[in-house]
């Protein structure tokens, strides 16, 4: 009898065990979700350029960043409704080199397809965390 009532013990710790631990691993997937706009357009970019936020905002000229940072200023201003000067603020950047890289966004998305494929790629993946973010609310 002793032995049944063991198992049976055992089995229960086995089972709440499990669910707790699905239980965290939901919890952490859902904190690691976006809870604004613009964390969903930081958030996409990284997931994209496989690069973090402080590799972005860096004062750095290269053209792997600087495209990166001319697509989120561009999609801030498109997704967040962003002025020039929010944008600057969030990249370190002055708001008139804000405005130029929208300028540049706009040719490049014009006649470059890879730029133009990556953006689209972007905006697919801030598409879907704008989506959880108005499911989370």
């Amino acid at each position: 009898m002793n032995n049944i009532e063991d198992n049976k013990e055992s089995l229960i710790n086995e089972v709440v065990a499990s669910i707790n631990a699905k239980f965290a691993e939901i919890r952490d997937y859902y904190n690691s979700m976006p809870k604004t706009k613009q964390e969903a357009v930081i958030l996409a970019a990284q997931k994209v350029y496989s690069l973090h936020f402080k590799e972005m905002v860096k004062p750095c000229r290269a053209k792997k960043y600087n495209e990166m940072r001319t697509m989120v200023a561009n999609a801030l201003r498109v997704y967040c409704n962003c002025n020039y000067t929010q944008i600057g603020i969030m990249l370190n950047r002055s708001h008139t080199t804000v405005l130029h890289m929208i300028s540049n966004h706009n040719t490049w998305y014009e006649w470059d397809t890879k730029y133009k494929n990556t953006y689209d790629a972007l905006t697919k993946d801030i598409d879907f965390f704008n989506k959880t973010i108005m499911y989370s609310l």
